[in-house]
C-alpha cells in the first residue's frame, strides 16, 4: 500500500496561487482532493500499483524493447546512409529526419494505450521504467548499425559492411514479427466503464471525437498542449542544415564511433530516467526544465563553435563532450511524460495520450522544415564546408547561433507549465469555463503544421522540387518557353 500522508499533501497544495474570482477555494480543493486521494491510496484511479513482474507488465516492457530497437536503428541510419553514402544536401537530410519521425506525430490517429495510475509519490515510475527499457534496447540497435555499417561507403573505415537491406530484414523479424504473439496473448487491455454508463456500453467514434473536443476546450489541456509544442519546437526543432557535414568533414566522425557514443548516451539517458523515477517525481518542473535546457545547449555550443573555428577538430571531442547532454535531455523527456500521466482521468486516458503525444512530436516534423527555409539563405552546403573558408565558418556559426537563440524562447514557454503535480491538479479543479476558440485554433494550427511538414518534406526528396524555397532550396530557375 502507498504511504498516505495527508498533512504533506495539504502542505504541498498550499503553494499554489488561486484566482479570487473562482468559486473554489484553496481549502475546499485540499479537502476534496485529500479525501479522494486517501480513499484510493493516493492514486488517481482504482486498481492499485502494477506488479512489475507480472506477465502484463513484462509484455508492456517487451513492446518497448521492440520500439527501442526500431528507435535506435532507424534514426541512426541517417548519418551513415544519407550523409556518408548518398551525400544528400543538408535540407534533404533534415527532411529525411522529418519523414522518419512523422509517425510520432500521427499517434492520435492510431490505437491508444491505457495506463495504470499510481500514487502521487510514485506515479511516473512505470513511465521511467518503460522508457528506460526502450533506451537500453536502442543502445543494442545502435551497436548493430555501428558495426554493420562502418565501411568506407557509410562514413567508416571497414572493408566490409552488412548492407542496409540486412538491417531492415532484422528489424522486420525481431521487433515486429515476435511482438505479434506477445501482444496478442499477454498485453492486458481492460475496459473501465464510465460512471454514467452501463458496463457493456462502448464508446462510438462520434463520442470519441466529442470527448476530444471537450478536452481541447479545457484550459489545462490547451495550455499544456501549447507548452509542449512551443518548448519542443524552440528547444530542438531548428537544427542547422550544416550539422551533418560539420560532423563528416570538420569533425571527421566515423560511423562506428558515432554509434558507440550513442550507446553510451543511451545508457546515461536510461540511468537518468531511473534516477528521476526513483527520486525526482516531485521535483519542481520549472527548475528542472530551465537548468537542463540551458546546461545542455551551453555544453553543445562549446563543442560546436570549437569545431567550426578549428580550435579543436577531433571526433572524440565532438562526440564525447556532448555525452553529458543526455542527463538534462532525460529530465526534459520524463517531465513531458509525467504531464500526460497526470492530466488523464478515468475514461479519457487514450484521448489525452493521443492528443498530447501528437502535439509534443509535431515540432520534430515541423522544426526541420522551418529550419530548411531559414538556413537556405546561408552558404552552408557540403561544397562550402569542404572549402572551409572564413566566410563559410561565419555562415555556419550564424546558423548555430540562431539555433541556440531559439532555446531562450523555449525557456520562456515554461511559464505555461504548472510547476508540479499539485499545481497541475489545482488548475484542473478550477478549470470550468470552456475555451472553444482557443481549443479550435490549436487544433487548426496542428493540422496546418502537419500538412505543411509532410508536403515540404516530400518536395525536398525529388530533384525537380527540392530547389523550391518551401522545400528548403534557394529557388528554382524558371524554365524557358519553347
Amino acid at each position: 500500500m502507498a504511504d498516505v500522508r495527508p498533512s504533506l499533501d495539504l502542505y504541498e497544495r498550499r503553494s499554489g496561487v488561486f484566482s479570487s474570482a473562482s468559486p473554489f477555494t484553496e481549502a475546499s480543493f485540499d479537502v476534496t482532493q485529500s479525501i479522494r486521494l486517501t480513499g484510493l491510496g493516493g492514486a488517481l484511479r482504482p486498481g492499485g500499483a502494477p506488479a512489475y513482474t507480472s506477465p502484463a507488465v513484462l509484455a508492456l516492457l517487451a513492446q518497448y524493447v521492440a520500439i527501442g530497437l526500431l528507435y535506435g536503428s532507424l534514426p541512426n541510419l541517417l548519418y551513415p546512409y544519407f550523409t556518408g553514402y548518398f551525400h544528400v544536401q543538408g535540407h534533404q537530410y533534415n527532411s529525411a529526419k522529418t519523414l522518419l519521425t512523422l509517425g510520432w506525430s500521427l499517434k492520435v490517429f492510431v490505437g491508444i494505450l491505457s495506463d495504470c495510475r499510481e500514487p502521487m509519490a510514485t506515479r511516473g515510475r512505470m513511465q521511467s521504467l518503460v522508457y528506460m527499457t526502450r533506451t537500453l534496447a536502442s543502445a543494442v540497435a545502435a551497436a548493430v548499425v555501428g558495426v554493420g555499417l562502418n565501411s568506407n561507403h557509410f562514413a567508416g573505415n571497414y572493408s566490409w559492411d552488412m548492407g542496409v537491406n540486412t538491417i531492415f530484414v532484422l528489424l522486420a523479424l525481431v521487433p515486429c514479427a515476435i511482438m505479434l504473439p506477445i501482444t496478442a496473448f499477454f498485453v492486458v487491455d481492460e475496459t473501465h466503464p464510465d460512471h454514467e454508463h452501463h458496463e457493456h456500453d462502448r464508446v462510438t467514434f462520434a463520442d470519441y471525437l466529442a470527448q476530444c473536443w471537450a478536452l481541447v476546450q479545457k484550459r489545462v489541456t490547451w495550455q499544456v498542449m501549447l507548452f509542449n509544442f512551443l518548448f519542443n519546437f524552440f528547444n530542438a526543432g531548428m537544427a542547422s542544415t550544416a550539422a551533418p557535414y560539420v560532423m563528416l568533414h570538420w569533425a571527421h566522425v566515423e560511423n562506428l564511433n558515432s554509434q558507440l557514443v550513442t550507446i553510451g548516451g543511451n545508457l546515461l539517458f536510461a540511468g537518468a530516467l531511473a534516477v528521476m523515477g526513483r527520486f525526482g517525481t516531485m521535483w519542481n518542473w520549472h527548475i528542472v526544465l530551465l537548468l537542463t535546457t540551458l546546461s545542455a545547449n551551453g555544453i553543445d555550443a562549446i563543442v560546436q563553435f570549437a569545431t567550426i573555428y578549428n580550435v579543436v577538430r577531433n571526433q572524440w571531442f565532438y562526440l564525447g563532450v556532448p555525452l553529458t547532454e543526455n542527463l538534462p535531455y532525460a529530465m526534459q523527456f520524463i517531465v513531458s511524460s509525467f504531464l500526460i500521466v497526470e492530466l488523464a482521468d478515468i475514461g479519457n486516458e487514450g484521448v489525452l495520450y493521443g492528443l498530447m503525444t501528437t502535439v509534443s512530436n509535431l515540432p520534430a516534423s515541423f522544426g526541420p522544415v522551418v529550419a530548411n527555409a531559414i538556413f537556405a539563405h546561408f552558404d552552408v552546403d557540403e561544397a562550402a564546408i569542404v572549402a572551409d573558408s572564413d566566410h563559410v565558418r561565419h555562415q555556419v556559426a550564424s546558423t548555430y547561433a540562431i539555433y541556440y537563440g531559439t532555446t531562450l524562447l523555449a525557456c520562456a514557454s515554461v511559464a505555461l507549465l504548472p510547476n508540479q503535480k499539485p499545481a497541475l491538479h489545482r488548475l484542473q479543479m478550477l478549470d470550468r469555463a470552456p475555451y472553444p476558440y482557443v481549443g479550435g485554433g490549436i487544433l487548426l494550427l496542428c493540422a496546418v503544421v502537419l500538412v505543411y511538414s509532410i508536403a515540404a518534406s516530400l518536395l525536398s526528396m525529388f530533384d525537380a522540387t527540392s530547389c523550391l524555397v518551401i522545400a528548403g532550396g534557394k529557388g528554382c530557375m524558371p524554365r524557358p518557353f519553347k
